[in-house]
């Protein structure tokens, strides 16, 4: 039994594909906003995909 994808989602922080560090601290805790890694920028809970597509960007 191989995990579904669902569950598996790349760490936009180090792009690992399977369990890192940074995915386990997402899963121990729901934040109530996300800290950009680069700028320290600030983005509510709700604008996940935005905070993930900031800091994609860092990275491009």
């Amino acid at each position: 039994g191989s995990p579904s994808p669902l569950s598996i989602k790349k760490c936009p922080i180090c792009k690992a594909d399977d369990i890192c560090d940074h995915t386990l601290e997402q899963q121990q805790m729901q934040p109530l906003c996300f800290n950009c890694p680069i700028c320290d920028k600030i983005f509510p809970a709700t604008e996940k995909q935005i905070f993930e597509d900031h800091v994609f960007c860092h990275s491009l």
